[in-house]
């Protein structure tokens, strides 16, 4: 079997189990670097693919660099590496080759990195402050990003949000095909919903014209907002607000959940709003909330809740704690020590100094 043919086989398998669009590319693409990779080699035929061929391209991956000179991430490398391993765990299953290499494929391990670019309070005002209300794409972007504050949702789902997914009366929004397919029900804040009412009355049908669309989110010609326009619209005011270029749409996100826990909201809670499929992912987030943390231990560490005692100053020239054994340790008292050895002790057989 060609890889080309092979390749065409786990797209479609991948769309037969509703794989986003955005996910077969990707796995597309990797597949084809792979193929690309053995064909070099004289490997034309996927059957042909040892695991020696595997292990190589992965060193391959290892060696590989950025644009800018560095090593490709190990996030990278893992979704080049686990398209080849699927692929060849789906031509096993369907008995298009003998032994399964991917269960002989190490993964790299992927570190867990802590959400980057949370805003705080101050922050996340100026950011919010520097959409300019007095006009429609203004007030339009302000609504925007306090949707995405109030409710962490992920670029993507915002744009897909139409008007039959809002329900404003119970503050409450539907996610239709979220992130693996999933649908999910948000609360929304006062503040968000009360932007949200405001631009579907006044300022949505300006920037729509007479263009029909059930889009909450419009351009300025009428057509549905897409990612790329709210990552350009979200660096423009984030430029404007003097705020750092590691901000982006994804820190509202990261803004939300953080703010959340440190209010108190289970992690459970946390997890249902943001969509994630595994707890594990949300836990990232309880290792940003220091503060939180800080109090917890003050409320229900026992140390914490002992009753506050006033502690003995320490003797350092006190010589009954001294241990022989271990003041050689010691240079500190170990000098004293030799400097008490080598005082002449007091008795009958001391004399006194002469007086000057």
């Amino acid at each position: 079997m060609k890889f080309a043919a092979a390749i065409s086989l786990f797209i479609e398998d991948g769309r037969a189990r509703s794989l986003s669009p955005r996910t077969l590319k990707q796995y597309g693409a990797s597949l084809g670097r792979f193929a690309e990779w053995c064909e070099c080699r004289s490997v034309d035929d996927v059957r042909d693919a040892t695991l020696e061929h595997v292990l190589e391209f992965r060193r391959s991956l290892d060696a590989r660099r950025a644009t800018d000179g560095r090593q490709t991430t190990v996030t990278y490398r893992n979704r080049q590496a686990r398209g080849v391993r699927l692929l060849f765990r789906l031509l096993f299953k369907r008995g298009l080759i003998l032994s399964n290499l991917a269960a002989r494929i190490p993964a790299y391990r992927d570190p867990k990195r802590l959400p980057r670019g949370i805003l705080d309070k101050d922050q996340m005002t100026k950011l919010l402050q520097a959409a300019r209300l007095s006009t429609p794409t203004g007030f339009r972007d302000r609504t925007v990003f306090e949707v995405l504050y109030s409710t962490g949702l992920r670029g993507g789902e915002l744009c897909k949000l139409t008007l039959y997914e809002l329900n404003l009366q119970d503050r409450m929004l539907r996610v239709v095909e979220g992130k693996g397919k999933k649908d999910r029900v948000v609360p929304v804040g006062k503040v968000a919903c009360s932007y949200l009412a405001e631009y579907i009355k006044a300022v949505r049908p300006i920037l729509l014209g007479e263009k029909p669309t059930p889009a909450v989110f419009v351009t300025a010609r009428g057509e549905p907002f897409k990612t790329y326009n709210l990552r350009q619209q979200f660096i423009l005011h984030r430029d404007r607000a003097g705020l750092p270029d590691l901000v982006t749409v994804y820190s509202l996100r990261h803004t939300c959940a953080t703010e959340m826990l440190k209010g108190g909201a289970s992690i459970r809670h946390v997890q249902e709003l943001l969509g994630h499929a595994s707890i594990s992912t949300t836990q990232i987030y309880t290792h940003v909330v220091q503060t939180d943390l800080k109090k917890a231990h003050a409320r229900t560490a026992p140390s914490e809740r002992r009753q506050a005692v006033a502690v003995p100053a320490f003797d350092a020239a006190a010589p009954s704690w001294n241990d022989r054994r271990n003041a050689k340790f010691w240079p500190l008292v170990h000098g004293q020590a030799a400097a008490r050895k080598a005082r002449p002790a007091e008795g009958k057989d001391s004399k006194p100094a002469a007086a000057p």
